[in-house]
């Protein structure tokens, strides 16, 4: 073999042990940071109920109204926080309920599965996940893997 394609073979070997151990860190940046955040959740909230998908939540105002039916629409009224208290959306202060069918994938998948259980007129707190959420993806004023909180009203089941 010669020399050029010695060196460029060590070079890509260690390029590719460079991006393994980048990937590594950042796995377990990630690991910390969630655990972490769990850690503060359960501090915080340590009467929240958590459904098998991961989904925590507390009722705040219970109700004795109807649930919502799979693929008919529903209006819903939230404030929604980061896990530091940073709001990113207000739908009181906006004026305009959120409407959209359930358990249709036209929401994240926590907000969906939490409506989907509630009542109309009932209140809740509800943590979502990253999975559940946003993932590891960016979405407006919310960083990636970050655990979001609603306070949730559902206004009306139709």
């Amino acid at each position: 073999m010669n020399r050029t394609l010695t060196r460029f073979i060590l070079i890509v070997i260690s390029l590719v042990i460079v991006v393994g151990v980048v990937i590594g860190v950042r796995a377990i940046v990630i690991a910390v940071k969630r655990s972490s955040d769990i850690a503060t959740i359960e501090k915080r909230y340590p009467d929240a109920i958590v459904t098998p998908s991961g989904l925590r939540y507390i009722i705040l105002e219970p109700s004795n109204g109807p649930k919502p039916i799979t693929g008919r629409p529903v209006r819903v009224n939230y404030i929604g926080t980061l896990l530091n208290g940073k709001e990113f959306e207000n739908t009181y202060t906006q004026g305009n309920p959120l409407e959209f069918n359930v358990g249709v994938n036209e929401a994240i998948k926590g907000f969906d599965e939490a409506v989907a259980d509630m009542r109309e007129g009932e209140k809740r707190l509800v943590i979502i996940p990253p999975e559940l959420g946003y993932g590891g993806q960016s979405k407006g004023g919310i960083p990636g893997n970050s655990f979001i909180i609603f306070e949730l009203q559902l206004y009306r089941v139709r």
